[in-house]
């Protein structure tokens, strides 16, 4: 009996020994807070969960079996991090809140000037301002402004309620010029005698609404002389700020009596028609000369048939076939008479014949062009040289016939006196050299660009300027 009782408590014994030695105890608990804070877009440093399993023998760690987590830290707001974890087909979880912050306030600017000089606060324009976030982007429409007597404040405030604000100082104190430009050209070309209408200015003010009546002209009553005059208008507004504008008017007069006003007048005409032209004068019995763009360089075209004629007449032996050929490239501008003529002289002899006489420009382009450029004091030189020939040479007088013609003769006009001349065409190119034969003998040259507009009616006009400058001599 006794036994059975030992072996009974002996068994009692070995089962609870054996529940003791192979308990198991798993545990699963968070490290760190359960709510953690972390900036925005910054790296989020998780400090996880710890997983065991233990016995009486020891414990393993079981983190292997946990689930893999992230936080966004782009998007402010909540986030929750479950931990999980199966083993042997049980489930442990525990849970986390990380809370992603935006502490960066928006960045406001002042569009203009941080101090501005106004008329009163209800006439002033605000250029407002800009606020960028580094959130929630272009928030300009979130900004909020207060308007006190010498300042504004703009604020605006991001979705997390990070605000930030600029300040601008209102000065009632005029300093802004008034604001004046010309009406019309700002070079006006103006004939004395005629009455001159001044385009005025407009004018503009921030604070004065009677500007308009504050301006002020100077120079009006130097217009009755010749010359190049200055037009200020100036403007001053009540706070006692100024502008000026300036206006040039160049004044002609051909009526009058002044040989060197009449030359500045000349000058002034052409440049108000916008005339493209070069002119020579010379008087043949006084030392006078008036010259406009005497140096611009052109094609001359059949100018150069007068050095050709020039030459024939004085160097070759004149056959009637010399005659008729200087007769045609002259009288009506002949190119086969001229060429052929040309190649009876030779191009080098003609070249420097026209040295000799005294011109820059001769045949220039080379031995395959027969007519090359030419400017006004090289038409002025082969004139002079023509003049004195006729004048003093036995054939003289022949030879000048050649020159009087009315073939393309846009010098003469009106019943014009007699005289000498040459014209050259070529493309939107005409020339014209001329010998006047009157009581005062002269010498006139246009060379002109404007063979596409009314050439004839515009070499008139000139030749007869030229005319009444000679008369006033």
């Amino acid at each position: 009996m006794k036994i059975r009782y030992v072996l009974r408590i002996l068994y009692v014994a070995c089962i609870i020994c054996t529940m003791i030695i192979c308990q198991i105890n798993i545990s699963f608990s968070m490290l760190g807070n359960t709510i953690d804070d972390v900036l925005l877009n910054e790296v989020y440093e998780d400090r996880g969960v710890e997983a065991k399993k233990c016995t009486v023998f020891g414990c393993e760690n079981l983190i292997s079996y946990v689930d893999d987590y992230k936080v966004d830290t782009s998007i402010v707001g909540e986030n929750r991090i479950e931990y999980r974890m199966k083993y042997k087909k049980l489930d442990w979880s525990v849970e986390r809140i990380v809370r992603v912050k935006d502490n960066i306030p928006p960045e406001i600017s002042l569009i203009g000037d941080d101090v501005v000089y106004i008329c009163s606060i209800a006439s002033f324009k605000d250029p407002g301002v800009t606020a960028v976030d580094n959130y929630d982007g272009d928030i300009t429409s979130k900004v909020k402004k207060v308007i006190n007597d010498d300042y504004i404040r703009y604020e605006v405030s991001d979705s997390s309620n990070n605000s930030s604000f600029v300040y601008r100082k209102l000065v009632i104190d005029d300093r802004t010029r008034p604001i004046i430009s010309l009406k019309g050209a700002s070079v006006i070309y103006h004939e004395k005698g005629t009455s001159f209408k001044d385009p005025g200015v407009n004018v503009k003010d921030n604070c004065d609404e009677k500007i308009h009546e504050k301006v002020k002209v100077s120079s009006l009553d130097q217009l009755n002389k010749v010359g190049k005059h200055e037009i200020v208008y100036t403007v001053t507004d009540v706070a006692g700020n100024s502008n000026s504008v300036k206006r040039i008017v160049y004044v002609y007069d051909f009526k009058t009596k002044n040989v060197e006003e009449y030359k500045q007048s000349l000058d002034y005409y052409i440049a108000s028609k916008g005339y493209q032209v070069s002119v020579g004068y010379t008087s043949l019995d006084k030392n006078e000369t008036y010259y406009y763009k005497e140096k611009k360089i052109y094609y001359g075209a059949s100018l150069i048939k007068t050095l050709a004629g020039l030459y024939a007449y004085e160097n070759m032996t004149l056959t009637d076939e010399v005659k008729q050929l200087v007769k045609e490239a002259i009288s009506v501008s002949s190119n086969s008479s001229y060429k052929k003529l040309v190649s009876m002289i030779g191009i080098d002899h003609l070249r420097s014949y026209g040295k000799m006489i005294g011109a820059t420009h001769v045949l220039t382009r080379g031995d395959d062009d027969f007519f090359a450029n030419t400017h006004v004091l090289d038409q002025i030189t082969y004139m002079k040289y023509l003049y004195q020939f006729v004048v003093n040479n036995a054939n003289g007088e022949e030879l000048k016939s050649y020159f009087i013609n009315d073939h393309y003769n846009y010098l003469r006009f009106g019943e014009f006196p007699l005289f000498m001349h040459k014209y050259g065409y070529f493309g939107k190119l005409f020339h014209e050299a001329g010998i006047v034969f009157d009581k005062k003998p002269y010498i006139i040259v246009i060379l002109s660009e404007e063979a596409t507009n009314d050439y004839p009616t515009i070499f008139r006009d000139l030749s007869e300027k030229v005319y009444y400058l000679n008369d006033l001599i």
